[in-house]
């Protein structure tokens, strides 16, 4: 390996794991309001630690990506500041030299945010989530502070909702007006098919007045179903499947209806591969221009619409215009300056 080579990538790995802890431990700032909130629900010391460490992977691709952008910068500072690259420039060195061991190691980076995006975080994701259903279960003071169990005088819960729109172990709690006595629907398993809501070994449970007293009755039923609007009525309309960003890869690909899921995933991984040749194509000129701000915002902004492309998930071809298009500008931009300073215009 040149000696230009070993120098470089070992800048680039030591600014690059600098910068990553740094911004991991200010974006694990922004995630200590919710531990403290589940603190003081009672979740168990061991149950915290784990929900911490569990937020980790879903912060990784966010600071992989901007630690990639950061560290290229950082290196033209310290080449232009020791009169490094004066030397490289009288050696008639071209920046396409410089250039190839960091894509290099971008690369590579790029394949750990993939798997990062598609594996890790989305395993953590929904075991945190899992964690806070629990929680939500299981502690008095979750459960008071649950909007609709006060507001709308009912309860709702189960204890597993599949990809397929299958939820098992549901349970309605609800309040009789008329005979101010709660309510019970407690269904085995209840799922969605097209607009009915099938549901398996319901039983009932309520009272009723009449002239001679208060009566309870209980009805059990195997199997029954009812139009999907009821899930409205029942005040669960935000019920539906597992979410497209909880599931791995494997599962994702045997759905092609979230090709935008997909394609977000496409876009995180090729961040730091392209904010690193943007980064490089700025990094031996903004000493000299303070020209910083231009990079900034195209690297903040493609990550911007990233997460923007999200809301548009029932439109994949919008959502993959957003996810990938800003990714082929950055390159496209990055390229035409680097054209530039070998022809010497820059």
């Amino acid at each position: 390996m040149p000696i230009i080579w070993r120098l470089l990538l070992s800048w680039y790995l030591k600014l690059f794991a600098l910068s990553a802890a740094t911004l991991l431990c200010l974006l694990m700032t922004v995630r200590l309001h919710d531990i403290a909130a589940l603190s003081t629900l009672g979740m168990p010391w061991p149950s915290l630690i784990l929900y911490t460490f569990y937020q980790i992977p879903s912060i990784l691709p966010i600071v992989i990506a901007f630690s990639a952008f950061l560290a290229p910068l950082l290196i033209g500072r310290f080449l232009f500041k020791g009169q490094e690259l004066t030397a490289l420039s009288a050696c008639c060195l071209p920046v396409r030299e410089l250039l190839l061991p960091v894509i290099f190691a971008a690369f590579f980076l790029s394949c750990a945010n993939f798997y990062f995006v598609s594996e890790l975080a989305t395993t953590s994701h929904l075991k945190s989530r899992q964690m806070i259903a629990d929680l939500q279960r299981t502690s008095p003071l979750a459960l008071l502070k649950q909007h609709h169990l006060i507001d709308r005088g009912h309860f709702t819960a189960f204890s597993k909702s599949t990809f397929e729109g299958l939820s098992k172990d549901f349970v309605f709690v609800f309040y009789q007006s008329k005979s101010e006595r709660l309510g019970l629907i407690k269904a085995g398993e209840i799922s969605l098919a097209n607009t009915d809501l099938l549901a398996k070994d319901v039983l009932l449970i309520g009272t009723k007045n009449s002239g001679k007293g208060e009566h309870l009755w209980i009805e059990n039923i195997g199997l029954t179903k009812t139009k999907g609007d009821l899930l409205s009525w029942l005040g669960i309309s935000r019920w539906r499947a597992l979410l497209p960003d909880y599931l791995p890869l494997r599962s994702l690909t045997e759905e092609n209806r979230h090709i935008s899921e997909f394609g977000r995933r496409i876009a995180f991984s090729l961040a730091p591969l392209t904010l690193s040749l943007l980064s490089f194509s700025y990094a031996f000129t903004y000493e000299r221009h303070k020209k910083i701000l231009v990079p900034s915002f195209l690297a903040l902004g493609s990550l911007v619409l990233i997460f923007i492309s999200k809301s548009f998930f029932q439109k994949p071809l919008l959502a993959l215009t957003l996810q990938l298009t800003p990714q082929v500008f950055i390159c496209l931009w990055a390229f035409r300056r680097l054209y530039r300073q070998e022809k010497g215009d820059l």
